[in-house]
């Protein structure tokens, strides 16, 4: 197989394994005829490559559904701390903004600020 001449804006992924086995993987897409059964294949991971931003977050919202689907009962167990996922998205856009270890923010919020907000905690179990 030929490979083609494939630019990336970064030069350092350019030259790493993983990018050039994502070429590959395109330039084998891409030699595929309607006629072999990796055409559906090709489609398939066209159209899914084409939305995954909203293919993402859908994944959310179904993860929460099955989860409090398995659970029976109180739902309140696993909705008590839902304020925790968006403190955790800010903190994860942060440190990966910033470039460095998520412990380095995680660790201090879940020592020191999470047990001051977390109201009604015991550490038996729930209150």
């Amino acid at each position: 197989m030929q490979r083609k001449n494939i630019k990336s804006p970064n030069k350092k992924f350019e030259k790493s394994e993983s990018y050039i086995k994502i070429a590959l993987w395109r330039e084998k897409l891409e030699s595929v005829d309607s006629k072999s059964d990796d055409f559906m294949l090709k489609r398939i991971s066209d159209k899914a490559l084409e939305y995954e931003n909203y293919l993402i977050l859908l994944l959310i919202p179904i993860f929460l559904l099955i989860l409090t689907g398995l659970v029976r009962g109180d739902v309140g167990y696993w909705t008590e701390f839902w304020w925790m996922f968006p403190v955790s998205i800010v903190i994860a856009t942060v440190v990966n903004t910033v470039g460095i270890s998520s412990a380095a923010l995680f660790v201090p919020f879940f020592a020191l600020v999470f047990p001051a907000l977390a109201f009604g905690l015991t550490p038996g179990g729930r209150a």
